[in-house]
């Protein structure tokens, strides 16, 4: 494990949320702000596909069938991993250095100085960039993973759970018993909202929370 290197400016921020909390919308109202955003979520889709060494694993893991051509079933590793979270874990563990090596090179397109180390599962390095007051990281397995330890600040997004199942139902067309075992096998979010440092209620104001704490991360950087 790498040791931590303390940030200076900017400062790295941390967006996260259970599945069908709205982390997704919320991270766009941030670009909007101006702040550069990594959609670790949506990475790690791509990167199932064209990451030779995930394809590896996971074939070794389950077999031929979880790849047609070049193509990952993802209905498929859906049906092993929600419904065993030993097999979610594993997986996650596969795929997180991957994604976390994609990170660092991210960062490193938005011109942030990266020379004195990089960000792995336990670790973040020093940026020296001016241009951006902060970044975000959109990560659903912040604090699965202790990965909040390295961020300046954490912001987490909480919404009714009724709003949540309905949302996704319509966006990955389940069941409602497939979103609760989903919801079952996250962190709970009282936990979440414990150790982050803004949490973010996804309701008719959200918008007004997210301009918030943009402003308070903002003076706190000057």
């Amino acid at each position: 494990m790498s040791q931590i290197s303390k940030l200076k400016s900017p400062k790295l921020v941390a967006l996260s949320g259970g599945i069908g909390s709205g982390k997704t919308c919320i991270a766009k109202v941030f670009t909007a702000l101006g702040m550069p955003v990594y959609n670790s979520d949506e990475r790690a889709k791509q990167l199932m596909q064209t990451s030779e060494s995930i394809r590896t694993q996971l074939i070794a893991l389950f077999g031929e069938d979880l790849y047609k051509g070049n193509e990952l079933q993802k209905q498929l590793l859906a049906q092993y991993i929600f419904t065993n979270n030993e097999l979610r874990q594993k997986v996650n563990a596969i795929v997180h250095p991957v994604v976390i090596d994609d990170y660092n090179k991210w960062l490193a397109e938005q011109r942030f100085d990266t020379s004195t180390g990089s960000l792995t599962t336990s670790s973040v390095t020093e940026l020296n960039d001016q241009n951006a007051n902060y970044t975000i990281m959109e990560t659903a397995l912040l604090f699965e993973n202790n990965l909040y330890t390295n961020f300046d600040y954490t912001i987490y997004i909480t919404a009714p759970l009724e709003t949540r199942i309905a949302r996704v139902m319509q966006r990955d067309n389940c069941t409602r018993a497939d979103v609760e075992k989903r919801i079952k096998m996250q962190l709970n979010d009282t936990i979440c909202m414990q150790k982050a440092d803004y949490v973010i209620e996804n309701n008719n104001f959200a918008l007004s929370q997210i301009i918030a704490i943009h402003e308070q991360i903002m003076n706190k950087n000057q």
